[in-house]
């Protein structure tokens, strides 16, 4: 996922605007390959607030996609790991590169998952393609033991500058998936309905990780008109 757009005078890439389920079944033969400036810093962002060990552990990778949190939770020891994303495409790439995962096609908001049922969920930038963030934080609370955890990345609406969007390379244009803004205190408060305690919120600032990225080719600012803007929020929730 990466923003594009920016000053007026550069050039636009083609845009073209799907629903989310449309969007991912279009983006996954080459969504893995992605040169996603926003990955370098929501990866390890997010991965420092994983445990270290997850032995005997269950675990959830909601909106997983193709399995990235999925397998990491994996390689931490978790004894079960299931990926639930909206986009069959998705899932069957990731089912074709990642093995030892389970597989389920399903809305977030209607997780085909019992109760009070997993120790630890990700969702890894995805709930801002979710319109009601309550009925899915609800949902995610619902799956979890208490005492579990809830672990979210996600753009941060500041990053979102008038003129940028959130779009993914693909055949020449950008796709560019429909989104909706869930800040921080929309977070805390849907959190809170959802019996959910809030332990960790960052919002993460770009920085000099961005610094590889030849930005004005892609028709960006430079880093150095957005560093220390909040472009990512990581945010971690336990079950009450």
């Amino acid at each position: 996922m990466a923003l594009s757009g920016a000053r007026r005078w550069w050039r636009r890439p083609k845009l073209e605007r799907l629903a989310p389920r449309a969007a991912f079944e279009r983006l996954a033969a080459g969504y893995d390959a992605q040169d996603n400036p926003l990955w370098v810093l929501e990866r390890p962002e997010l991965a420092a607030l994983l445990p270290t060990d997850l032995s005997g552990l269950d675990a959830a990778d909601l909106g997983g996609g193709t399995g990235h949190w999925g397998a990491e939770l994996l390689r931490r020891g978790a004894r079960r790991v299931v990926v639930i994303d909206l986009a069959l495409a998705m899932l069957r790439a990731g089912c074709a590169a990642r093995s030892g995962l389970g597989w389920a096609q399903a809305d977030l908001l209607r997780l085909p998952l019992r109760s009070e049922r997993f120790d630890l969920a990700v969702a890894g930038c995805c709930l801002s393609y979710v319109e009601r963030l309550d009925r899915a934080l609800l949902e995610c609370a619902r799956i979890l033991r208490r005492g579990g955890a809830l672990l979210i990345s996600d753009y941060h609406p500041s990053g979102m500058r008038p003129g940028w969007t959130r779009g993914f390379a693909c055949g020449g244009r950008t796709i560019v998936p429909h989104t909706w803004e869930h800040g921080p205190e929309r977070i805390a408060g849907a959190a809170r309905a959802a019996g959910l305690e809030l332990d960790t919120l960052r919002e993460v600032a770009a920085d000099d990780r961005l610094q590889r990225f030849d930005r004005e080719s892609r028709g960006l600012e430079p880093l150095s008109a957005i560093r220390g803007l909040p472009v990512l929020l990581v945010v971690r929730l336990l079950r009450q």
